[in-house]
């Protein structure tokens, strides 16, 4: 019993270490992460557009580095689609929002590091995405799913109860229609397999949003996961194969919510 109690001592003592590295890590990311989505928006224009809300605001972003494709779709105004085949969206929404005993501290983690959620687009249009969730009350339901790409639909449903403070795209630099088509035929090989709880430990059957995002695009022969640690929203905004298609911020302006967007184009 004694040398049982050591070793769970022990593998408590690493676990945390483990921790306290991806927290130090992550929070390293967070001010270059911050770094490229402020240099992106400060390219925008803001641009007149049809839309009847007035708390809407579009900025385009024009392309200045060779590598950013605007020959594929970014951002659909008409039809609110987010992004091509195999292009990536992240939030730092909190994903706990609605258990209030772990809710603070999930939104402390979310707002920092990215963990909110994460999607990988099915097709050139953008109106599909495989995602995996897991704050699901019926675990039926946190599995690897296809979906509607409803990013935008569903914010703007919720009006002002709407639970992601930022939501960015993200595209991969100078991908072959072939390497993107990998990318979705290895996720679409997941759908059914169940959500990954244990984070730091990958397993083979079981997939984290951000997780599956990661190993699709490995299977493609391309690491979107530089730092080898658990694979986060942040990992993603800063890796150097990936870059900001699109931004869609909340701004408070004179106690009120404003919806900034920027893209590509």
């Amino acid at each position: 019993m004694i040398l049982f109690l050591k070793l769970v001592k022990r593998i408590m003592v690493v676990i945390l270490l483990i921790l306290i590295v991806f927290m130090i890590n992550g929070l390293t990311e967070r001010v270059f992460a911050n770094q490229k989505l402020k240099a992106f928006k400060e390219r925008g224009e803001l641009i007149v557009t049809n839309d009847p809300n007035p708390r809407n605001h579009y900025f385009l972003v024009a392309p200045i580095n060779d590598y950013e494709d605007i020959s594929r779709p970014v951002f659909n105004m008409d039809l609110r689609l987010i992004g091509a085949k195999a292009d990536v969206i992240v939030t730092n929404r909190n994903p706990m929002r609605h258990k209030p005993a772990i809710g603070w501290a999930t939104g402390l983690l979310s707002r920092s590091l990215f963990l909110g959620h994460a999607t990988i687009n099915a097709d050139d249009e953008g109106k599909y995405m495989y995602e995996v969730i897991g704050n699901s009350a019926d675990a039926s339901h946190n599995i690897v799913k296809k979906t509607h790409n409803d990013w935008i639909i569903f914010e703007e449903e919720l009006g002002d109860e709407g639970v992601s403070p930022l939501i960015v795209g993200l595209r991969a630099k100078n991908t072959t229609a072939e390497e993107r088509e990998q990318m979705i035929q290895f996720a679409s090989e997941q759908v059914g397999k169940p959500y990954n709880y244990s984070f730091l430990f990958n397993r083979e059957h079981s997939f984290y949003c951000t997780d599956l995002i990661s190993r699709a695009y490995q299977a493609a022969g391309i690491n979107i996961n530089y730092d080898y640690l658990a694979t986060t929203g942040i990992d993603l905004i800063v890796s150097p194969k990936l870059y900001i298609i699109f931004i869609r911020e909340i701004v408070i302006i004179n106690n009120e919510k404003h919806y900034y967007f920027y893209y590509l184009a």
